[in-house]
């Protein structure tokens, strides 16, 4: 962990290459003493992009690099961290899986601005990231207008509403089922007019 803090690249390199024990898939709420999760947490706070491609040259699991890419949205992190995220196929996941609102949009435009994929979609579940906000039904009072700006915005872009998920579900399907159709009607007949 002190390889990390300090930047030492080589260090990080020697144990990833040596650690027959290291657990990649280890995550929070396990054991906390289990080689891994340590690890997460480290990759998370780092400033120094020299840990962060040592570290994603090793196999790391797609939901950990999910949560590296969601663990920068509310820090001031250089387009470089999250460009090299992108790079290696971190995605959205994490904040659309769990229906996560609150000053997402901001973070939504900064990976707009670097190239990220709206349109892609879960091998786990076959939703985009439109298909899972608009599922997401059950967002405090508080963060509604979020999530209404999420997906005005994510229509706005493009996101494809006819792709079908692994229930053969379109955004649509999914809309009317947590009662967000008409909003997602109304965004894309007013995206159609312009």
């Amino acid at each position: 962990m002190k390889a990390i803090i300090a930047g030492d690249t080589a260090m990080l390199n020697e144990y990833l290459q040596s650690a027959a024990d290291y657990d990649l898939v280890c995550r929070r709420h396990d054991d906390l003493m289990r080689t891994g999760d340590s690890m997460v947490r480290q990759m998370r706070l780092t400033k120094h992009i020299s840990i962060l491609r040592t570290y994603l040259k090793y196999p790391i699991p797609s939901s950990i690099k999910d949560e590296l890419l969601a663990s920068h949205w509310d820090h001031d992190s250089s387009s470089e961290f999250l460009r090299e995220l992108l790079k290696h196929d971190a995605h959205l996941a994490f904040y659309s899986e769990r229906c996560i609102s609150h000053n997402v949009l901001r973070f939504i435009r900064t990976l707009d601005t670097l190239g990220y994929d709206f349109n892609w979609t879960s091998t786990r579940t076959g939703n985009n990231i439109l298909m899972d906000y608009c599922s997401c039904s059950d967002t405090p009072d508080q963060f509604k207008w979020e999530r209404d700006a999420v997906i005005s915005y994510l229509v706005k872009k493009g996101v494809r509403t006819d792709v079908r998920n692994q229930n053969g579900e379109t955004a649509y399907d999914i809309a009317r089922r947590s009662g967000l159709h008409p909003l997602l009607k109304e965004v894309e007949q007013m995206e159609q007019e312009r």
